[in-house]
């Protein structure tokens, strides 16, 4: 156990201007990752919204808007879910082999822990994915969320929510 010494200064992470850690790994700049969300999204527009059309879920929309009623919360709970699972088969390998989307690979950026270190499997799909598209399914409240997790990224550490759950950050891939 560590003495604890109540003169010694306080110990903390230093972050120059540039987004550089005192350990030399460079964060990803927010603009980069906002194009590597862009890219990833559609990525992933182009695979579901035929999934989408062809499973009936378009028609369910419009039929609820004219009708002025509702999709039932079942039906739109199973498209989250085959969303997360067509999520998982498109960007699954790139995440746990090398901690990128592959627009994050395009971008050169990837996702590293707080040591730098590429995270496992579960905590880069479970802790920052499926926890952010849970939050984000969640009815009134879920896209107001959603927008302050990405507003986080203005924070100086440049983790959104979803890298402080996972404790994860986004840093140029060298």
């Amino acid at each position: 156990m560590e003495n604890q010494n109540p003169y010694r200064s306080p110990a903390s992470e230093l972050i120059d201007k540039n987004g550089d850690h005192r350990d030399g790994v460079q964060l990803a700049s927010r603009w980069v990752r906002l194009g590597a969300a862009l890219l990833d999204g559609l990525i992933a527009a182009a695979v579901m919204i035929p999934l989408m059309i062809v499973g009936g879920y378009w028609r369910q929309v419009i039929v609820a808007a004219q009708t002025g009623e509702s999709v039932p919360i079942g039906t739109t709970l199973s498209w989250i879910a085959i969303g997360f699972v067509v999520f998982v088969v498109i960007q699954g390998y790139p995440l746990v082999t090398r901690g990128q989307t592959w627009a994050k690979r395009l971008l050169s950026i990837k996702i590293v822990d707080m040591d730098g270190n590429k995270p496992g499997a579960v905590r880069i799909i479970v802790l920052r994915y499926l926890t952010i598209q849970a939050i984000a399914a969640l009815p009134y409240v879920g896209s107001w969320l959603v927008l302050v997790d990405t507003l986080f990224i203005f924070r100086r550490d440049r983790r959104c929510i979803h890298d402080h759950i996972a404790g994860t950050q986004v840093v140029v891939d060298r």
